[in-house]
């Protein structure tokens, strides 16, 4: 969609109702409104659930104590969180002022930012996760019987459904803080991450070639 068909953003807007449906005007509404503040607290808190996330994908449990992973999430997720949001939302001002975008970082930043209000209301499956799973959701061995497997199933699908979600609204909310079109909203993003993964080829390979050497 091209820059001369951006709506104004309504006078009152609930982010949190209306991220799923109407990202531009939304990303528009906290670019002008929300305070940077706000930003960083969703920022601090989707950190915290990120950690846990790699935890369970880790089986960091089957290493150690459940109630010491919890604390790392609460220490370092939002130290990594804001981190990695600065970089990323520095990409994408970086790349999309290449493709002839006019968003600022700070509007990136408050891009990035807001999108992760998705990702907290999803994080409420961690909820039910906890109390099927117990300890054991960061452990290799999953303790239960067919409703257990049936949850994870269910649990695993939403969390899919909240990952696609969020990527669509981050692709519109690119789009509208750099005033372009969505496809190039989709270069933006996408650009950097094909560099990165074929940069870590190339680290991959060199490293094997020494040690084969």
């Amino acid at each position: 969609m091209n820059s001369e068909h951006h709506q104004a953003a309504p006078e009152k807007l609930n982010p949190w109702l209306a991220i799923w449906v109407r990202p531009k005007e939304t990303i528009r509404y906290a670019i002008e409104n929300i305070p940077m503040g706000f930003i960083t607290m969703l920022v601090a808190i989707v950190g915290i659930f990120d950690v846990l996330d790699r935890a369970v994908a880790k089986n960091l449990g089957d290493k150690i104590a459940t109630p010491f992973i919890f604390l790392i999430a609460l220490v370092a997720g939002p130290l990594f969180g804001i981190l990695f949001w600065w970089i990323g939302s520095g990409i994408a001002y970086i790349f999309g002022k290449w493709l002839g975008g006019t968003g600022t970082y700070k509007d990136l930043r408050i891009t990035y930012g807001i999108v992760n209000i998705i990702y907290i209301i999803g994080a409420v499956v961690w909820i039910p996760d906890l109390l099927i799973l117990g300890s054991s959701l960061f452990t290799d061995y999953v303790d239960g019987g067919i409703a257990t497997v049936l949850w994870l199933m269910i649990s695993s699908f939403l969390s899919f459904v909240i990952v696609v979600w969020g990527f669509i609204a981050l692709l519109f909310g690119v789009a509208e803080a750099h005033r372009f079109p969505v496809w190039k909203a989709f270069l933006t993003i996408i650009i950097p991450t094909v560099i990165l993964f074929l940069f870590l080829i190339f680290v991959v390979f060199i490293i094997a070639l020494i040690f084969v050497v």
